[in-house]
Order: structure tokens, then sequence, then C-alpha cells
């Protein structure tokens, strides 16, 4: 349990008392999941200043999985990040392994509770604009850029992971523009500027010692473009689907039963726009793949099959313009008896 007494104060701080009690504060209820055995992580919680600056509190280290309580007082907006960790490297220091940073800092209510869920799945893409952040695609001029997390966890928080093989690509027209062994984060690129179908794709793998869920994500979206005039940023036409069942702190469901996952569609497209989409399940790890139930462009209503496994997801979108979106998370998340 642990009490964050911070105040937002302008001016003569001279004289100033506080004698807050518990009703004054929201009680925040932490719970940080643990998609790999043997791990440890770190919280860091960072108020906003009156002046838009960010000062983080001494992180603290526990073992995965977590619960704990934390308490703070309203009229103070609030960035949380959790950071996951894995063996010591050479100098004895815990292997940084991946992250899940809120998207949006907020304040609180006093005398309310709120949950907080880092590092349980389904992780996967990303597509958010908030707090002075963005993730997605963007040109300018001729300048082309794009950044998309693929880890990020199922409660919406932005996530990076480290990773063992990477790679991207832009195609116009079929012609490759770049290739890199990297994800995607925001390296420039120049394109032609005639109009062009682009095809951009990611695929990146991490290790089942790090996640035993969401072990390899891919994401490939079409869209036309061509020059942007003058100097404003043009947010290029991608989407995400960003799956959200509630599992255990393992990212895990009971095998054998009927289960729902709800979902949301992110980025150009939303579940009123998408002029197309069709979701399918995979439970052998990505060998066969099977139509998944989709109630009201919502959630999926999946039958797990007996005995422990894995589900993977993927889903195919095309929006109202006609640009598409093919996105798969393998080992989505792992059912146990």
């Amino acid at each position: 349990m642990r009490y964050r007494p911070v105040w937002n104060r302008t001016g003569d701080l001279s004289g100033f008392t506080a004698k807050p009690r518990r009703q004054n504060f929201a009680k925040l209820n932490l719970t940080v999941g643990a998609p790999a055995e043997d791990k440890t992580a770190t919280r860091t919680a960072a108020p906003l200043a009156p002046n838009g600056s960010w000062f983080d509190f001494e992180a603290d280290e526990f073992a995965l999985p977590h619960t704990g309580t934390e308490y703070v007082l309203p009229g103070v907006t609030w960035r949380y990040a959790v950071n996951q960790y894995g063996a010591p490297d050479a100098d004895g220091e815990p292997r940084w392994e991946g992250d899940q940073t809120v998207t949006a800092p907020r304040s609180y209510l006093a005398g309310k509770s709120y949950s907080l869920r880092f590092n349980i799945g389904v992780f996967g893409p990303r597509l958010y604009s908030a707090g002075g952040e963005a993730s997605g695609a963007i040109r300018l001029g001729d300048e082309f850029a794009a950044y998309v997390p693929l880890f990020s966890d199922g409660a919406g928080h932005v996530g990076v992971s480290d990773y063992t093989t990477a790679k991207s690509a832009l195609y116009a027209n079929g012609t490759p523009v770049f290739t890199s062994h990297a994800p995607l984060n925001r390296e420039r690129h120049t394109l032609s500027a005639g109009r062009h179908t682009y095809r951009l794709t990611t695929d990146v793998s991490r290790a089942t010692s790090l996640s035993a869920v969401s072990t390899r994500v891919t994401a490939e979206w079409t869209f036309r473009s061509d020059h942007v005039a003058g100097d404003t940023v043009k947010r290029l036409p991608l989407s995400a689907v960003r799956f959200m069942p509630k599992l255990g702190a393992a990212s895990t469901a009971k095998a054998g039963t009927a289960f729902t996952v709800p979902f949301t569609i992110e980025g150009a497209a939303t579940a009123r726009s998408a002029r197309k989409l069709v979701v399918t399940v995979s439970y052998d790890g990505g060998r066969t793949w099977r139509p998944a139930n989709v109630t009201d462009r919502k959630r999926l209503e999946l039958r797990h099959p007996a005995g422990p496994g894995t589900v993977s997801l993927r889903a195919a979108l095309t929006d109202a313009d006609g640009n598409t979106l093919k996105q798969t998370i393998h080992r989505a998340y792992r059912t146990t008896s």
C-alpha cells in the first residue's frame, strides 16, 4: 500500500499546509500480470506539474504477478508505467524486456476506487492519439514515417517489447520503398510525389521465455497517398483491431468453455465505418484457421477446445475508402484446464 500525496500548486507556497484523510484519496487497485515465469517489474507513477513537466516517483521493484494498492489525491494528473525484466545481464543487472504506459494521463476522484491492469493480454497493435503523442503513419510533403506499438496490453496501455526477429517494409505499386530488420519506429523515408497504392508491412517475433503469449504479431496495410502540400502533417489511413478479453494474470482463460472476446477497431476505420470485417481463430498455433463468430462488430463468441492450448487471432478489414488491414496475433492467449 502506498500513499502519493501530491498537490498542484503555483505561486507563493509559504504557509501551505494540508492534512489529508483516507476519504480525500482515490484508491487505485493495481494488477501486473506475468506472461512468463520468473519475471520482475518496476512501476513508476509520474504526476503532471502545473508547468507541464513530469517527475517520477522512485520506481518500485517487485516479482510478477503482482497486486497492490495506491492512494492518490484528486486534481493531479497521473501517468503510470510498468517495465518487465528478465534474468540478469552480464553486469548482473535485470534485463529489460518490455513496458506498458498509460496512453492518456488521467486524474481520479476522491473516495472512488479504480482498477489498473498492466501486462496482461491480448498484446497487440495500438493506434492512439493522446497527450500530444500518437501512433500510426504520417506524411509531410513527401516524407513518410510510421510508428505502431505492436505489444500494447489488453487494457490499452501502449506497449513495446524486446524481440528476437523483426522485419518491416513499404511498397509503392509493388516496388520497395524501404525494408528494415526492425519494428516500425518513426524512421523517415522519402516517397515519390505521384499518387500510388502503398503496402506497409511489419512482422515481429519474441521468445516464449519473454512472453508465452503474443509471440508473433504481423500487420499489413494498404492505402493510397500522394504529395501533401504545405506544412501540414497528414495522417495516413491505418487501422488496427484491439482484442480485450478478460484474462487471468498469466494471460490465460479456461479451456473447454464458451468465451467472449470484446474488441474495438482503432484508427481510420471504426466498427461502423468498416465496410468488411472478417475474424478467424486458430487453436493449433496457426496451422489451421476457422471463422470466428462476430457479434455486432464488438465481440467474438468462441468455444475453447478441451485441454490446455493456445488461441491465435487474425483480422482482415476493409474500410469505407477501400484501405485494408490484415493483422495476426499468434498465441494471443493461452487456455488452461
